[in-house]
């Protein structure tokens, strides 16, 4: 391994050529990239701004910006960076890195074609990963990972792949960067390990409230240009007693869209409800599982059907969006069928950024968000002040629906047999945040979420925690380590 890492060790400044047209990217095209609608493929993705207004040092610098596709979390949290460094005349490239550069690595993808052949599916990491979220099959998932939150069991850093670590190398020596941001933690030590190569500062900011993850990950005298970014604080001494020197944990605010930064007015919260055909006299409980959604249809629509049962529709004081997440427009379908007559229910597929700051901020005015407890959105929730209730429901078993059950069956499965979690890490340290701190509940029962409609009838959740905002914030960081000697 050594051998390997010295020979690629040079001055990358010396050997560097710089590419007109990376992977046949326009430059001319950067100043007009929408970063609120960025393309799946988010693979050297250029934006530059020369603005006036830029910090003094930084305009002219170039950041490789790396996420990946577990969730939707962390390309929404790419964008995001990508929107801040943008308006200081910083050129950022985006990299999806697991699947635009490391795929050939990847372990799920090799172990099909190994056993399957030309039948494989081509399914990468990734591609499993969010089709077992979909399914909420937690403890599959738990299970394959090492993961168990329940008995703080994480998985072993694995050896540095000499493999990656050339990739990795080759990639981001093609664009001569000045700093690395990366959001997800598995291939962190990797690009972390490359920085070190290149002599350039590196930043991680968290899509989670689950900086102790990052421990397992790396070890006590990390790169000294290594800077960790935390969305609240609290957590820094998790970090400086066991893997970071105190001057490399910060406090950045969430990543969130800028959008998130500024509620919408009493006024324009009207002229939303009006939009989304909500009456002014409901509270809104917006149910959301993320972008991919759930295979089956949420059973909290029957719950509030039971807790109101007999009474007219006008008089229920809930109103219920779901959504139903990307390409489920099936079962969008099917509530409206079912369900638009008993209560009062919007249903949608999936909404852009605005739309969610819009449906969140209608939320806020007594109602709340019910869904997974991912990191974007627990974050953008707190930015609104939005109640949160974490699902933790087990799916059901839906004899309609062979799929669903099939994997319902294969879940409980795993979790009689080896005792695995129902709720992965990052979740669980997210749910625990909120609720420790009065900002929301855990639902798990149909019981528990009628307790939580009369609270939130009779009086709401008003509990708040003040953040920082990313868009001042990262700036700043981002200048100190890119000036730092």
């Amino acid at each position: 391994m050594s051998v390997i890492l010295n020979s690629i060790s040079f001055n990358y400044k010396k050997n560097f050529l710089t590419p007109s047209q990376p992977f046949g990217y326009n430059f001319s095209q950067a100043s007009s990239c929408n970063l609120e609608n960025l393309p799946i493929d988010l693979a050297a993705k250029i934006t530059q701004n020369n603005s006036s207004d830029s910090l003094s040092g930084l305009s002219g610098k170039t950041i490789v910006i790396i996420g990946c596709s577990y969730g939707s979390g962390h390309k929404q949290a790419m964008a995001s960076t990508a929107e801040v460094v943008k308006k200081l005349g910083v050129k950022s490239i985006l990299v999806d890195l697991p699947n635009e550069v490391l795929l050939e690595e990847d372990y799920a993808r090799n172990l099909t074609r190994k056993y399957l052949g030309s039948f494989s599916p081509e399914w990468s990491t990734g591609d499993i990963f969010n089709f077992l979220m979909q399914r909420k099959a937690y403890s599959i998932i738990n299970f394959i990972s090492g993961n168990d939150p329940k008995a703080n069991r994480h998985p072993i850093a694995a050896p540095l792949d000499p493999r990656k670590v050339l990739k990795v190398h080759s990639y981001l020596s093609q664009f001569h960067p000045d700093a690395v941001v990366i959001n997800y933690l598995p291939d962190i030590p990797t690009v972390i390990e490359v920085s070190r190569m290149l002599n350039i500062p590196v930043i991680h900011t968290h899509t989670d409230m689950n900086p102790r993850e990052l421990c397992y990950k790396i070890s006590s005298g990390c790169y000294d240009r290594f800077t960790e970014c935390l969305p609240y604080s609290g957590f820094e001494s998790i970090l400086t007693s066991t893997c970071l020197s105190p001057h490399q944990v910060v406090v950045s605010g969430p990543p969130c869209n800028s959008v998130f930064d500024t509620p919408l007015s009493s006024e324009e919260i009207e002229d939303k409800m009006k939009f989304y055909g909500i009456s002014p006299d409901k509270k809104v409980i917006v149910i959301s599982n993320g972008i991919n959604g759930v295979s089956s249809t949420p059973p909290y629509i029957r719950f509030i059907h039971n807790r109101y049962k007999g009474q007219p529709k006008e008089l229920i004081p809930f109103h219920l969006v779901v959504l139903c997440g990307k390409g489920n427009q099936t079962i969008c379908d099917n509530i409206h069928k079912k369900w638009s007559e008993l209560i009062p229910i919007t249903a949608l597929t999936s909404v852009e950024v605005a739309e969610m700051r819009d449906l969140m901020s209608i939320a806020s005015q007594g109602g709340a968000m019910l869904g997974k407890p991912g990191g974007l959105t627990v974050f953008e929730s707190l930015k609104l002040n939005v109640p949160l209730i974490f699902d933790s429901i087990s799916p059901e078993i839906d004899y309609f629906n062979f799929s669903h059950t099939f994997w319902v069956l294969m879940n409980r499965g795993f979790q009689v047999l080896f005792g695995a979690s129902e709720i992965v890490p990052w979740e669980s340290d997210n749910r625990d945040f909120i609720v420790e701190n009065g900002l929301g509940y855990t639902c798990e029962s149909e019981e528990k979420f009628h307790e939580i409609l009369d609270l939130l009838s009779q009086q709401g959740i008003k509990k708040s925690v003040p953040s920082l905002k990313f868009s001042d914030e990262f700036p700043k960081i981002l200048k100190q380590c890119l000036l730092y000697d």
